[in-house]
């Protein structure tokens, strides 16, 4: 807890006589308020802290004060979690040198020194030179403290998101689980474990291992839940960790459980930081997409509303330019209360935000300002999803075009934004009859979404299924149904038998068995899809009298006809009729 003898106000801009009379009280108040402010991600009040602290500190007790050494790496470490990384290695690189000197080269701030450099190396994707450091460090640390003090595991986790990185998957689960293995041997109340499962959890999810992925989220939540180790459930790093495991059940597509901890999530943050706060406004979108994707349209726009209204009050309209973090949140906030309105068909408003966004994001790109990209990305592909709904075909192949040009013109990738544009992009084309133009974006999309986000994720299933009903409409039927095979096993997991999404795949198997001749598979798929379309449609609507046409027709070419006058006979009694590959109805 802060020294009460400070309050928070004279911590955050103190007095000229405080900063020289920097008596040990107030400089050890000054740091637990600004890792107070750290914790709850105010960096920039949190550096405030610090840089004001700096300056005063050698200046009453010598630069080789241990004290004046941690505000320096403090103050770096918020550089580096801010993604300013030259301003962190700048701090870093003469406070390496002042406490190799001081402290000597393997003394344990030292090597602490190191990893936040090698950290800072992982952001700039100098990779080879962090793994360098990082195994440096951990040859150290076990000569000194051993194969099991904290300090290792902590290491292995560093080195372990390295691997990551280089997509040396294998490697980073074998190091991660290394680095839970040590769970027994380190403090209890040592927060730091629920990071690296999470981070192990990923890499399991990135193997297509979604069993053991399970497996480290339940436990992750489980701890998380329940205070791990002895600290609040409502702790920071506990409310991150939930936040990992609900992102983990949206791409499970179990998104009432997402909705669930997300929910949690929010009240906590809004009762303990404000409704105002960056981070309860974070995860309140978070929660309001939970909704969205629950089909809770109408709570998913209310809540979208309140967003933008708390986020517009914060920063004020006549400031907002000058605050580029909070304009970019607004921006983000009221492109997501358009695709809200877009499902609540309020087209009109939708279109308005969609244009704004586009315009606003722009003009940034025109400032040099990349990272408006992304939102210029999402609000092109969500006008095209409305003119694709208005029927504007040319307008809607514009922008999904846009959206993925906006994506490729990234400094760093925008991987699983691509691959929802590429996916998009070939939807539209498949449903204009450009079916030439689908193949090439569909099998970079496919490979991205595979490495990126899993072989078995929704978006690679999707686009899996797209390029075989491009293929199959191409009359491609040898080439669409392995495509076919591999997505109705996950499909029929996922959204189970009788849903449209997993007969839809059925149905077009069925006819590629069929077209290649094979019958007798295409019989018994045929058998699979009829009584799904009949629930689901009904038993006279053209889906489900299709299938049942096309069955007969299968039966006939096997010359199996008691059966196919048995199949006859039952739909008779529905009151149709079928003659081979045609339908039609009788009394």
């Amino acid at each position: 807890m802060v020294d009460p003898i400070y309050d928070n106000e004279e911590l955050l801009h103190p007095s000229k006589e405080l900063l020289e009379g920097c008596d040990f009280n107030f400089i050890k108040a000054s740091r637990e308020f600004g890792y107070q402010l750290k914790d709850n991600y105010e960096h920039d009040k949190a550096a405030q802290v610090f840089e004001r602290l700096i300056p005063a500190q050698p200046k009453r007790y010598g630069e080789e004060d241990i004290q004046y050494q941690r505000s320096i790496y403090e103050l770096a470490s918020i550089r580096a979690a801010q993604g300013r990384d030259e301003e962190a290695e700048s701090l870093l690189v003469p406070l390496l040198q002042l406490r190799k000197r001081v402290l000597g080269p393997e003394h344990p701030y030292t090597l602490n020194t190191l990893g936040l450099i090698a950290d800072c190396h992982v952001h700039r994707g100098q990779l080879e030179e962090a793994e360098a450091i990082h195994k440096h460090c951990l040859s150290i640390r076990k000569r000194q403290q051993g194969s099991e003090h904290n300090h290792v595991y902590l290491i292995l986790n560093s080195l372990g998101l390295v691997y990551k990185k280089q997509g040396r998957l294998e490697l980073a689960r074998e190091t991660f689980s290394k680095a839970t293995a040590l769970e027994k041997h380190v403090e209890p109340e040592d927060l730091d474990l629920l990071a690296i499962l999470t981070n192990l959890a990923k890499v399991y999810v990135r193997l297509g291992d979604d069993t053991q992925a399970e497996d480290a989220w339940l436990r992750l939540l489980t701890g998380a839940v329940n205070g791990w180790g002895g600290w609040a459930s409502e702790h920071p790093r506990t409310l991150s960790a939930m936040e990992s495991i609900a992102g983990f059940w949206e791409k499970r597509e179990q998104y009432a459980d997402a909705r669930d901890l997300w929910q949690r999530v929010s009240d906590t943050r809004l009762e303990i930081l404000g409704s105002d706060h960056r981070l309860t406004l974070k995860s309140q979108i978070r929660l309001s997409k939970a909704l969205h994707a629950l089909e809770d349209y109408q709570q998913a726009s209310v809540l979208a509303e309140t967003i933008v209204q708390e986020r517009m009050k914060k920063v004020g309209r006549s400031s907002i330019l000058l605050n580029l973090p909070s304009l970019m949140e607004v921006i983000e906030a009221r492109l997501w209360l358009g695709m809200c309105w877009y499902q609540c068909d309020r087209w009109k408003e939708a279109e308005g935000l969609f244009d704004e966004v586009i315009s606003t994001s722009r003009d940034m790109r025109k400032k040099k300002l990349l990272f408006f990209l992304s939102l210029q990305s999402s609000s092109h592909y969500w006008m095209g999803s409305l003119r694709w709904k208005q029927k504007r075909m040319e307008e809607t192949l514009f922008h999904r075009r846009q959206a993925l040009q906006c994506c490729r013109e990234m400094p760093t990738p925008m991987n699983e934004q691509a691959v929802m544009c590429m996916e998009g992009l070939a939807e539209v084309l498949v449903d204009i009859g450009q079916l030439d133009g689908v193949e090439s974006p569909c099998e970079e999309a496919i490979a991205l979404s595979e490495a990126t986000l899993g072989a078995s994720s929704r978006h690679t299933i999707d686009l899996v299924r797209t390029l075989a009903y491009c293929y199959a409409q191409q009359r491609r039927y040898a080439e669409a149904k392995p495509l076919l095979d591999r997505v109705i096993p996950i499909r029929e997991k996922r959204l189970g038998s009788n849903d449209v999404g997993t007969l839809a795949p059925l149905q077009y198997a069925a006819i590629c068995a069929d077209k290649l001749g094979e019958y007798a598979e295409a019989e018994c798929l045929f058998k699979r899809v009829i009584p799904g379309y009949e629930a689901l449609e009904g038993p006279r609507s053209e889906v489900t009298l299709e299938c049942v046409c096309s069955l007969i027709d299968v039966l006939h070419q096997q010359n199996k006809l008691d059966e196919e006058k048995t199949v006859r006979a039952e739909w008779a009694t529905k009151g149709v009729t079928f003659t081979l590959k045609r339908v039609g109805s009788g009394s």
